[in-house]
């Protein structure tokens, strides 16, 4: 159980500066170049799903806390995103190009079919936001990839610490009872790859400025 609190704290402690280094980031660079919109709806989708419980299921005061900053973060990045200003104006959505239908349904469907308790929609919710999770971060790699920023795979290397995953290397009934135990540590898979993928924003940026001071040269000479 003291092992089992630790990889929480990790967890939660992972997630936290995710959020921290992604607000960091929009509000100092005043840009959202190389970040994928449509990964960032999906985490929403995510956390909505997964945290439906938040109505009903009362644990503990830190457990509703958590759940309450990953939803209200998550909401606020995708509201900077679309709405903010000048941060819209930075977002390329030509680049961000990857059809997450084809993410969304599959894992609705795999939700349904493969999940704890086929009686229980919640089950079904939960199962369907581990399994979007799974996938959430592919409109960013191939957004990244398009735009020339990195390495999709030297990213995806890194995605999910094996550290704060336990669980997996668990037998399915240890599984199983550790779900019923703590719900939010099974239903919790950071986005580990998101303080990765800042580290790449930078350069992408610096390459997109790099192509307009560019072009801008071009131009200069064109008219001369």
């Amino acid at each position: 159980m003291v092992a089992m609190n630790v990889f929480r704290l990790l967890g939660d402690t992972s997630h936290l500066l995710s959020f921290i280094v992604m607000f960091w980031k929009l509000f100092t660079s005043k840009s959202v170049a190389g970040i994928s919109l449509k990964t960032q709806l999906l985490y929403v989708i995510v956390f909505c799903f997964r945290y439906l419980d938040i109505f009903w299921n009362f644990l503990s005061i830190y457990n509703t806390i958590m759940k309450v900053i990953f939803i209200s973060s998550s909401v606020a990045v995708v509201y900077v995103m679309k709405f903010g200003v000048p941060h819209k104006d930075t977002y390329s959505q030509e680049d961000d190009a990857f059809p997450i239908a084809y993410l969304v349904a599959p894992a609705a469907l795999m939700g349904v079919a493969f999940n704890q308790d086929h009686e229980s929609p919640f089950e079904m919710c939960w199962a369907f936001s581990i399994y979007l999770e799974a996938v959430a971060i592919l409109p960013q790699l191939f957004m990244l990839q398009k735009q020339g920023g990195a390495e999709p795979l030297h990213i995806a290397a890194g995605a999910v610490p094996p550290l704060l995953h336990p669980q997996l290397d668990l037998p399915l009934r240890d599984r199983a009872a550790l779900h019923a135990a703590h719900r939010l540590d099974l239903g919790h898979c950071p986005d580990g790859a998101l303080p990765r993928l800042l580290l790449h924003v930078h350069e992408v940026e610096a390459r997109a400025r790099h192509r307009r001071a560019h072009r801008d040269r071009l131009g200069l000479s064109c008219g001369r």
